[in-house]
């Protein structure tokens, strides 16, 4: 994706780089990781020691055109269902996550193969402690900016 999407633009403070398929967008001196896996495959997200993920936008389906090209399935603008809570769930707070992206996992909204696509930030935090239930995950945030 990041390959089709290379931006650099001094004038609005916005620039995007690539980093093996992922796409980091610096906005306002602050880093946006695109990233996509394709159907049955992993999706991994990790941010650097004393960072934390937060998830800004998570879409299962085959709505994004360039990525239905990449991950070789048809294009479904209409086919997109929004996964940002399953994804803060399991990963929001967390240092690493690594997640298969598969019909057992996100379901089958469009009948055919979908692929994940996530926008995450990496921020100053760690986490602190978690409950019985995993999903239940305590985290601090620092904001140093």
């Amino acid at each position: 994706m990041c390959c089709l999407n290379y931006l650099l633009t001094h004038r609005t403070g916005s620039v995007r780089l690539c980093v093996g398929m992922r796409s980091v967008r610096v906005e306002s001196g602050r880093m946006l990781y695109d990233d996509y896996a394709c159907a049955d495959e992993r999706l991994e997200m990790s941010c650097d020691p004393g960072h934390v993920l937060v998830l800004e936008t998570a879409t299962y389906g085959r709505a994004v055109q360039s990525l239905a090209r990449l991950c070789r399935v048809p294009f479904a603008p209409s086919c997109a269902v929004d996964v940002h809570f399953l994804l803060n769930r399991a990963c929001a707070g967390h240092k690493h996550c690594s997640l298969t992206v598969d019909t057992d996992a996100f379901g089958d909204p469009c009948g055919y193969k979908e692929f994940l696509f996530v926008q995450y930030r990496c921020v100053p935090g760690q986490l602190r402690y978690s409950l019985c239930d995993s999903d239940m995950s305590v985290v601090s945030i620092s904001s140093n900016k």
